[in-house]
Formats: structure tokens, C-alpha cells, sequence
């Protein structure tokens, strides 16, 4: 359907408070470019986050390992000298490993639910091709990829530090208005979540 918004804002109108609707979508993209008539007063919007450390640990199995995950609070490091009080009891090497496999591999359910590296690899590979067919290619029209895919590239060895669009737009050979396009679209996807300086 081209323009969901005008069904769906009869449907609202005429069958409530009988019925709900949950509408849903993976793509961000798509459902913010058919939506566009209003739908204020209509709808609760709201996003469906990747799997925190501790639903992770339940996933994969690792039940035990988040049960005592509280113990590790930044609180707790402070006080214990980042050391687990009782390490006998715990398996603190365990849990490490369990949350570099977690920044590795993301959030997603899937790949929680598989342990074979090289099959999360697999399951990956296919979210992002996916992700750059259908949201970058197809919905923002971007024919050629190669540079966008560059700035992925590009900011994940960049995780945590101080970027400068100009700088960015330099190494991928684009203007600075297309790598701040880039930008608002890999943050609008949530593939990435810019920090912006606090200051006066």
C-alpha cells in the first residue's frame, strides 16, 4: 500500500476503541516515507531497541551469567577495584568474553540465538546487504554504494572518537552535504548514534 496513513487513520476513527492496531515494519525509512499524512492523536509511536546485554545472556543460553550480571554495576567496579567480591563463584572471564561476543555480533536476535561464529557472520552479511538494497539503494535512491559503504566502514574503526564531517567527506571523496546525508540516514536507520558535544 503507497498510503497506509489514510486507512489506517479510518480505521482509527471509525473502530475505536474496539480495536487496536499494531503496525510494524523494519525499515524506518519506509514507514516515515508512506506515512505521510498526520496521524496525531492516533498513534503511540515507538521503537523496538536491539536485545540489551542482559536479554543477550538469556538468549544464548547463558541464563546463570545474568543473573549475577548486577553484580558488575559501574558502582560495584569502583568499590571492588573492578574485581568480582567473591571471584570463586563467578566466572568474570566468562561474562567478558559473553560481551565482546555481544559488541561483535549486535544486538539482534538471531545471532544470539546461533553460536557458530562463522553462521553470525552469515546472518550479518545478509542484514546489511538487505539493509543497503532496500533502505539506501531502492528508498533513497543512492545507485552507487561504494562510498556509503566506505563511511560505514569508515566510522567503526572510528567508535567512540571525535569526527568531523568535512574530514569524513574528504576520505570517502564526496562533498560535505552528501556525507552529512550519509550521516542523518545511518542515524535514522540506527546503525549508528552520533553523541553530540555538550557545551555553552
Amino acid at each position: 500500500m503507497s498510503d497506509p496513513s489514510r486507512f489506517l487513520k479510518y480505521l482509527v476513527d471509525h473502530y475505536r476503541p474496539e480495536l487496536k492496531f499494531v503496525v510494524s515494519g523494519s525499515s524506518s525509512l519506509a514507514i516515515k516515507k508512506k506515512f505521510s499524512d498526520s496521524m496525531v492523536g492516533r498513534i503511540i509511536p515507538f521503537v523496538i531497541h536491539p536485545l540489551s546485554f542482559a536479554e543477550y545472556l538469556l538468549f544464548s543460553g547463558n541464563s546463570k551469567l545474568c543473573e549475577n550480571k548486577s553484580v558488575f554495576t559501574l558502582s560495584n567496579l569502583i568499590r571492588n577495584r573492578g574485581k568480582h567480591p567473591n571471584p570463586k563463584i563467578y566466572d568474570t572471564l566468562r561474562l567478558q568474553q559473553e560481551f565482546v561476543s555481544f559488541c561483535m555480533n549486535g544486538g539482534y536476535p538471531q545471532t544470539s540465538l546461533v553460536s557458530d561464529l562463522k553462521e553470525k557472520e552469515e546472518i550479518l552479511s545478509r542484514i546489511y546487504s538487505l539493509y543497503i538494497r532496500k533502505d539506501i539503494k531502492e528508498l533513497e535512491n543512492i545507485p552507487d554504494t561504494s562510498a556509503f559503504n566506505k563511511l560505514v566502514s569508515l566510522l567503526s574503526s572510528q567508535a567512540g572518537k571525535l569526527i568531523q564531517t568535512t574530514e569524513l567527506a574528504a576520505h570517502i571523496q564526496v562533498s560535505r552535504q552528501t556525507a552529512a546525508k550519509y550521516l542523518f540516514l545511518l542515524e535514522n536507520t540506527f546503525v549508528v548514534h552520533l553523541c553530540r558535544p555538550f557545551f555553552r
